[in-house]
């Protein structure tokens, strides 16, 4: 808390420390950062075993193919998201979960989301990228994407960590100060300091923005500035000029090792939290851990998968009954190892769409909408109650804890919006 106090009532708290030894004496501050030191050791110490027993140790190919819920044509490179940090995107292709990672029988890694859905944002990420101005950003998928597969988009998109990421929809007023003056710019005065030399491009000037320039808002400059000619000189409070400059070097010293064990302790809990939200985050996306638990399905000639997570996510539901317990699938109904289907390929997407969005994100985070043409509806309708999935009633088997905190950022004004609850 001193480091929001200015310096002389920090002098003025110590001597008063000092000339009274208490609970609140100079000893206690020291003792206070002795333990804070210990605390931060430790949290250091837990952060750095996560990630190293995480470890992938072996050769990585340059490429990863994905196979997004039966859809095989998705091929990224290991470098693709390095500009989205900390998002479910670069944690799948970094080659660090690769020990987590579920593969389908090709070895194709298997996620099991609606690909069209994964595709659009893909679409967004790279769009983003070729902008020069913040004014021309694209809309979020979930702004423009068809209704069926708008269904829940929000909810993945926050899931993948990229909901409120300055690379893609950044604030136009932020600003952020250039190293090379110290000057606070917006990412368009910037554009325009730089691509005018004609030296860099409006890519490198992007890539300067968002990964070496400090962000920081023009009322946060102003108040650090009036904070700092708001703060007396210690000359005109003490008498004693030697003795005030070494308590003000003294309580300097303090403070700063007091604010480096503070921020030491922030980033040792941020990395604790990103490594069980990367891995909560992609056992969710994967939905299992071997190529048995990937059932594919052939509904009309339309080749569709997902994983038994999914499909016995309602446990009275005839799927459950099929494919969480002994039942074993007859040669006639498969075609090509996958399982004939008699619904036609659009509703029994939507039917996969509602148990997928239930296993990820459970029944409080539903979104408003349908999840098929409206048209379809009441196919959408018989095809439920064929399955006996009781979703209104909220059968499910609930979600992680990762999908509730998902649920609670994402849906509070969607939630029990829409015409139906499914």
């Amino acid at each position: 808390q001193a480091s929001s106090v200015p310096a002389v009532v920090v002098v003025a708290t110590i001597v008063a420390m000092t000339s009274a030894p208490s609970v609140g004496s100079a000893s206690a501050v020291f003792l206070h950062l002795a333990t804070l030191r210990e605390d931060v050791e430790n949290t250091e110490a837990r952060a750095r075993a996560l990630w190293d027993g995480a470890a992938f140790v072996g050769e990585l190919e340059p490429e990863v193919e994905l196979n997004v819920g039966g859809d095989p044509g998705f091929v990224l490179t290991r470098d693709q998201f390095e500009s989205l940090p900390g998002t479910l995107l670069e944690a799948l292709v970094s080659g660090r979960w690769e020990s987590l990672v579920l593969r389908d029988a090709e070895g194709r890694i298997f996620i099991d989301v609606d690909p069209v859905q994964f595709r659009a944002i893909l679409d967004w990420i790279f769009a983003t990228k070729q902008c020069a101005s913040v004014h021309d950003m694209p809309p979020s998928p979930a702004e423009w994407i068809a209704e069926p597969h708008r269904w829940g988009l929000d909810q993945l998109i926050s899931l993948l960590g990229l909901e409120g990421r300055e690379e893609l929809s950044p604030s136009k007023c932020q600003v952020r100060v250039d190293m090379d003056d110290g000057k606070a710019y917006t990412l368009k005065e910037l554009l325009a300091k730089y691509m005018d030399t004609g030296i860099y491009t409006a890519e490198e000037v992007r890539d300067y923005w968002f990964q070496d320039m400090h962000p920081t808002n023009q009322e946060d400059l102003t108040s650090e500035e009036t904070e700092h000619e708001q703060v007396p000189s210690l000359a005109k409070c003490t008498p004693d000029m030697q003795l005030a400059s070494l308590l003000e070097e003294h309580v300097k010293s303090v403070v700063a090792e007091g604010r480096d064990l503070q921020e030491r302790l922030r980033k040792a809990e941020e990395d604790e939290q990103q490594f069980h939200f990367e891995k909560e985050g992609l056992q969710l996306l994967f939905g299992g851990s071997s190529e048995q638990d990937i059932v594919r399905f052939n509904a009309n000639g339309r080749v569709m998968a997902t994983t038994r997570a999914t499909l016995t996510h309602f446990e009275s539901s005839m799927l459950a009954r099929w494919f969480g317990g002994d039942w074993s699938l007859q040669e006639s109904e498969l075609v090509r190892g996958a399982v004939r289907i008699k619904q036609d390929s659009e509703c029994f997407t939507s039917v996969l769409q509602i148990l997928r969005v239930h296993r990820l994100f459970g029944p409080s985070a539903i979104p408003s909408g349908f999840p098929c043409r409206r048209e379809r509806m009441k196919a959408l309708q018989q095809a439920l109650s064929y399955y006996h999935m009781e979703l209104a009633k909220g059968k499910g088997k609930g979600k992680s804890a990762l999908g509730q905190r998902v649920a609670q950022r994402t849906g509070s004004t969607n939630v029990g919006t829409g015409r139906h609850e499914w």
